[in-house]
């Protein structure tokens, strides 16, 4: 989980990040943006190391 727009932990506006050590398919990023178990987690982001 990621604090937006703060310097304070756990305040600001939550997402939830993946980083990615190799390229992944579509459906999986699109299922992990979607998970219900981050509640008010949005949005959720998929980067991968280059």
């Amino acid at each position: 989980m990621a604090d937006a727009f703060t310097g304070t932990a756990f305040k600001g506006n939550p997402a939830a990040l993946c980083l990615l050590e190799d390229p992944i398919a579509d459906e999986w990023t699109q299922s992990a943006a979607t998970e219900p178990c981050l509640p008010g987690a949005r949005p959720t982001s998929c980067i991968r190391r280059s």
